[in-house]
This record gives C-alpha cells, sequence and structure tokens, in this order.
C-alpha cells in the first residue's frame, strides 16, 4: 500500500492527460480505481484493512444509483482508497500477465459471448482510457469474447486494442469477412 501511496503521488504531480515514464495516465487512475470500486467483492478489501472492508461495506449500503457515480472516487476512507490504489497500480503498471489476470478475476462471470468493454466500465470512462489500459482489458476479456470480436480486437495477441479504421472500412470488411467469423460462431 505504501508503493502505491508514493506512485499515486508522483502521479498526481503530472498533467493528467500525459503519461508518466511507464506510460500510465492519472485519468486511468481514477477510471481503474472506480471500476474496482464497483466490481470487487467484499473478500477484495478483506485482504487489504478493516478500515478498508469496513468503508466498503458503507458505501456498499448506499443505493445502486450513488454506488454507480463515476464521480464517487476518490472514496473518503483513506483505508478504501489505498486498496483500490493498490490494485490500480497492479493493472496499470504491472506485468501484463498480472494485469491480466488481475482484470480477470474482477471481471463477472456471465454465461455466453461477453461484449468488447468490460462490464461495470461505462462506455465514455472506456473511450478516456489510454490505448495500453484498454489493451489489457480487451486481452483479460480475450477467452470470453466471440470469434469476431478476438479478430477485430486481436485481443489473443499483445497488439490487442480497438481498430481505429475509418468507419467505412470497418463496415467493408465485415461486409466481406466470411460467415463463420460472425456473431453465432457456425460456420455456413
Amino acid at each position: 500500500m505504501l508503493a502505491a501511496q508514493r506512485w499515486t503521488g508522483a502521479l498526481t504531480a503530472l498533467d493528467d492527460t500525459l503519461p508518466a515514464g511507464n506510460g500510465v495516465a492519472l485519468g486511468d487512475l481514477g477510471i481503474v480505481g472506480s471500476w474496482v470500486l464497483r466490481q470487487a467483492p467484499a473478500d477484495w478489501f478483506a485482504d487489504s484493512s478493516p478500515q478498508a472492508l469496513a468503508a466498503w461495506r458503507e458505501r456498499n449500503q448506499q443505493s445502486p444509483a450513488a454506488r454507480r457515480q463515476p464521480s464517487r472516487f476518490p472514496p473518503a476512507s483513506a483505508a478504501l482508497t489505498a486498496a483500490l490504489a493498490a490494485t490500480a497500480m497492479t493493472v496499470l503498471t504491472g506485468s501484463h500477465e498480472k494485469a491480466i489476470e488481475q482484470i480477470r478475476v474482477l471481471l463477472p462471470r456471465r454465461p455466453g459471448p461477453q461484449r468488447a468493454r468490460p462490464a461495470g466500465l461505462p462506455a465514455q470512462r472506456w473511450q478516456q482510457l489510454s490505448e495500453r489500459t484498454r489493451s489489457r482489458f480487451l486481452r483479460a476479456l480475450d477467452p470470453d469474447l466471440g470469434p469476431a470480436d478476438r479478430i477485430r480486437y486481436r485481443t489473443s495477441t499483445p497488439q490487442a486494442a480497438i481498430p481505429d479504421d475509418p468507419p467505412g472500412q470497418l463496415t467493408a470488411r465485415a461486409r466481406r469477412s466470411p460467415s463463420c467469423y460472425g456473431p453465432s460462431g457456425r460456420s455456413g
């Protein structure tokens, strides 16, 4: 937690739109921390400290609408903020393998193929994440995506990313793709 405190202190000294030496922007910290706050179960915070768990429980007693507000980060509790920062630090600066593992643990399990944006992360906040952080989330989502999304976002590769091709080109490519890559995953 002390390492996370030093790390967040260094990030807050930077412009929030410029990446630090390790490619992390301050904006990513807030978005990832807020996502972790909404996704993590109680036992996640029980391992941090009794104070973090108590603050998480107090927050969880709020109405669902109040809990979904992205502006509620950082929480008032220093212990809860420290626990979130420690997780965010792993997601943002840890090795790709550790970051992806950390994200996967927090992804909700649902039957069937998932979409290429993590549950609990609003579209606007998803788009604000740095390319590097989105890549880590996409790679974590890889096993749960349908075949077309896995190919489109290259999620099984270190180059996982949202395509930045013009919309017309994406539409034309989709029309020419074999039906076996379609949403159903069945070949024709």
